[in-house]
């Protein structure tokens, strides 16, 4: 009887969406990998793509914006204004999440690097890191390879759909690092 058939496929699907365990990820700021005060915001819009690119993925939840912004205003950051590797533990713990993504960015001339490592909460140990470089116009680019590569080092399996979602590029030629849209 086809509603016994279609009945037990959902039946067992559901019951493998609740056995996987999803992974819970806080997203933190990436920071300026040298002294600079050029590219405000930038570390902020690397982090806030790299959010939009992985929420909604089976097999990992993202703690809210919102969240992450109080918790970080409450742990201390020191005079640089930067998170070290045990703040960032502290802060995903405060977010009650198992994995805190960390990383910094760097601009010298016309070139990017991104790099990017995700950290065990309770350990600190380095669970996956994924790195990228190239011309700075190629910004969005350079995000979705990082983006791309932490998604394979969390073991989280990509759909058809999922990948042409997240590797679908915004043209950068109208963008500029350091203009309106990285502030």
């Amino acid at each position: 009887f086809p509603y016994t058939t279609l009945f037990r496929s959902a039946t067992l699907a559901a019951a493998k969406t609740t056995a996987a365990h999803a992974a819970t990820l806080a997203i933190l700021p990436l920071d300026p990998g040298g002294e600079t005060e050029a590219h405000p915001g930038l570390g902020r819009a690397l982090s806030s793509m790299m959010t939009t690119d992985m929420a909604g993925l089976d097999g990992l939840t993202l703690v809210e914006r919102d969240r992450l912004d109080a918790v970080l205003a409450e742990v201390e950051l020191g005079e640089s204004g930067y998170l070290d590797p045990a703040t960032a533990q502290v802060a995903g713990r405060g977010l009650g999440a198992e994995h805190v993504l960390v990383g910094t960015w760097t601009v010298i001339d016309a070139s990017l690097r991104i790099d990017a490592r995700i950290l065990t909460v309770q350990s600190g140990e380095v669970v996956g890191a994924a790195s990228a470089s190239g011309a700075t116009a190629d910004f969005v680019a350079l995000e979705k390879d990082v983006v791309a590569d932490l998604l394979g080092d969390l073991s989280i399996e990509l759909g058809a759909a999922a990948t042409r979602r997240i590797m679908v590029q915004t043209p950068t030629e109208v963008f500029e690092i350091g203009r309106a849209s990285c502030r």
